[in-house]
């Protein structure tokens, strides 16, 4: 429940601006709850009266009302704020800012008026209601077009609630001030209320501008032209700077434990399996003192088609397995997407690609002295997004970023960022992680991480660390509108996320920090416009760590525990492993398919809740066999990935709009492969 009775749900912090939103008389309290704008937290206003204010008495006077508001609403206010009224709300948005200018108090950014006159004018008809019978108020808000004749018996069960705004409405007379911030006015041309003229009586109450906006409509109800009032509010409030449409999954592609593709991979999720299992016998290990027994494995990594991508045999020996996978799994997006390569290629596209570290460059160097094959091989680390840009002829960025384990799923942030700037059209995001030398490199420095049991227990009690894994994915995506224009196959969508680091917050550089993600997950939700009781899944980052999983778990509880609805939590480490820097997009795929497929698979090893959060007075619940969407609605989820370095990332996605005609996608590739590996030079 709100903490503030006037607002529908507390602030968002995180979010760059809010709109508040004073509804028209007799609205329902629900009114904006579908209103998005990326970036922008829509904050509906409830008066006494109304909803779950109904025991509370009407309020007869907007300016009491409006000192109420200035009072205990717009102190818990961070940043920017906008105010929008429509009607009756419009006579009230005015009344607060005139009380906080009185008080020379910072007021709005900007004043959105809908379908109302400026309150200085003589009374019109809606301000005489409240002297009429209860049947002619009825008969008077039909024919005024405030609502169609099917909802004579809903306005009738509202008189009173119409009675007690037209009262307040027709006793407010404001001394005349002039406010300083500027104002939209967006009406109808044929509103019975009102003379078009009277609008211009708006630009006598602002010292700054006016701008008006006539739509081909009678008194319009917000719900009638939404979208128009949601474009111009993103207009001027800057939120459409750049794109605010959601970004489109047109493409999929994995190898990962267990799975070749994200079939095989839901598969092993609905079925509740485990993919961590004994080191293959392919990998160098040292048999007397193992760091590694256990993890979660891919097949098959010395394989790869070079004939398919132009490779030498020379050069296909030198090269990453990492680089190798990666440009199979990029051609299995493009077929996903029912696409060709040359549909994509040119200076539209870009790819981004998260990564940590070669094991391939540590074994092969000392055995075989680099050249530049294996240099533009994927030794350069620079090479994992610059041979894919070469070879499919993507002339957008081409860029391979390290931010440890949330690596993957900061890639699928900036790339989304790159299309909601315009700076592309369609863009790859990737995660590319091998683990070939499972007794070297990082497994030292995480050794005590690892659980010795060899699996990750997110959230559960005896939790004991986690079990690494590799793996390779990608997702193709572009801005929604044009994924819909070109009838490209929607897997999800994503629409918003944010990526921010820990700083000092956390007790050392390689201890998470709730505060840190706290203030991330509320970013990303602001930034898709949505609140967290839309959700009903997250995928947390969930390593099994006692330490990581009650950070983690103490942040999911602030910012979705108090959902009105089971919010479901779990893990695909406890699946596959820790991908490192791949666990990103492991996690955003499973999450992809629960949306899919209506269903949220196990969490698996859960034994006893962790201590961590008070699970009996919490949303949050940990699924222990697949479960159907935990509500009805749209399908919503979040997905979480922290780094070991303090660089955290979260994104929102939703179910695709439900559409018909699009475009097929390829059935699965069969390829031409052939063994490949650094020592094959010696031999030759």
């Amino acid at each position: 429940m709100p903490t503030i009775p006037w607002l529908h749900h507390d602030p968002n912090p995180g979010a760059a601006a809010h709109l508040i939103c004073f509804p028209y008389s007799g609205a329902p309290v629900t009114l904006f709850d579908v209103w998005r704008i990326p970036g922008i937290d829509v904050l509906p206003v409830i008066l006494p009266g109304r909803g779950p204010r109904g025991h509370e008495p009407f309020a007869r006077s907007l300016r009491t009302l409006a000192e109420e508001i200035a009072d205990e609403v717009i102190p818990r206010l961070t940043g920017r704020y906008y105010f929008l009224g429509h009607s009756m709300g419009a006579w009230l948005a005015h009344a607060v800012t005139t009380v906080l200018a009185e008080r020379v108090s910072p007021g709005p950014e900007r004043l959105f008026i809908l379908s109302a006159p400026p309150p200085h004018l003589p009374p019109r008809r809606f301000s005489s209601l409240h002297g009429l019978p209860d049947d002619d108020i009825v008969a008077e808000v039909i024919g005024l077009g405030g609502a169609p004749e099917s909802a004579r018996d809903a306005i009738r069960a509202n008189v009173d609630v119409i009675r007690a705004d037209a009262t307040a409405v027709g006793h407010y007379r404001p001394v005349r001030h002039m406010l300083p911030c500027p104002i939209t006015v967006i009406s109808g041309t044929s509103d019975p209320l009102f003379e078009l003229g009277d609008l211009v009586g708006w630009r006598e109450t602002t010292h700054a501008n006016v701008s008006l906006h006539l739509l081909e409509a009678g008194h319009f109800t917000v719900t009638e032209q939404r979208d128009e009032i949601i474009r111009i509010a993103a207009r001027d409030t800057h939120a459409s700077a750049r794109h605010i449409d959601p970004i489109a999954v047109i493409g999929m592609a994995c190898r990962l434990p267990g799975a070749s593709n994200p079939a095989e991979f839901w598969d092993l999720l609905r079925d509740g399996r485990a993919a961590v299992g004994p080191v293959p016998a392919d990998r160098v290990t040292n048999p007397h003192e193992p760091i590694m027994r256990a993890g979660g494995f891919v097949t098959d990594v010395d394989q790869f088609d070079a004939e398919h991508f132009g490779f030498s045999a020379r050069e296909a020996h030198r090269s990453d397995p990492r680089l190798r996978l990666l440009l199979m799994a990029v051609q299995e997006a493009i077929d996903d997407a029912g696409l060709a390569p040359p549909d994509i290629a040119g200076p539209r596209t870009g790819i981004w690609v998260g990564e940590s570290h070669s094991d391939y460059w540590d074994l092969s160097v000392p055995v075989v002295p680099p050249n530049i094959y294996s240099l533009s091989g994927g030794g350069l680390k620079s090479f994992l997004s610059g041979r894919v840009s070469y070879f499919f002829d993507l002339q957008g960025p081409s860029i391979t970023l390290d931010t440890s384990c949330s690596a993957s799923l900061t890639a699928i942030h900036t790339a989304c960022q790159a299309l909601r700037n315009g700076e592309v059209d369609a863009a790859f995001a990737a995660g590319a992680h091998l683990i070939l030398n499972p007794d070297a490199g990082p497994s030292h420095g995480l050794a005590k991480a690892l659980s010795p049991r060899g699996r990750s227990a997110f959230a559960s009690a005896d939790a004991d660390g986690y079990a690494r894994a590799e793996g390779i994915a990608v997702i193709l995506l572009k801005r929604l509108p044009d994924a819909v224009r070109d009838r490209d196959p929607i897997h999800a969508v994503i629409e918003g996320s944010a990526i921010n680091a820990n700083g000092q917050s956390g007790r050392n550089i390689v201890t998470t920090s709730a505060p840190g993600q706290v203030r991330m997950m509320r970013e990303a939700l602001a930034d898709a416009g949505c609140h967290p009781s839309e959700i009903g899944y997250i995928e947390a980052h969930g390593p099994g760590t006692t330490v990581g999983d009650s950070v983690e778990l103490t942040a999911l509880h602030e910012v979705y525990g108090a959902n009105p609805h089971p919010c479901l939590v779990g893990s695909v480490k406890t699946n596959i492993g820790h991908l490192e820097p791949a666990a990103g997009i492991a996690g955003f795929i499973k999450a992809v398919l629960a949306l899919q497929h209506g269903r949220v698979p196990a969490s698996l090893h859960h034994n006893a809740p962790a201590l961590a959060i008070d699970w009996d007075h919490s949303a949050l619940r940990v699924p222990t066999a697949v479960e159907p969407w935990p509500f009805d609605g749209r399908r919503r989820a979040a997905v979480s990935s922290f780094g070991l370095s303090g660089a955290n990332a979260h994104a929102i996605i939703a179910a695709p709009p439900t559409r018909t005609g699009s475009r097929p996608r390829h059935p699965q590739r069969s390829w031409n492969l052939r063994r490949y590996w650094y020592s094959e030079v010696l031999a030759r």
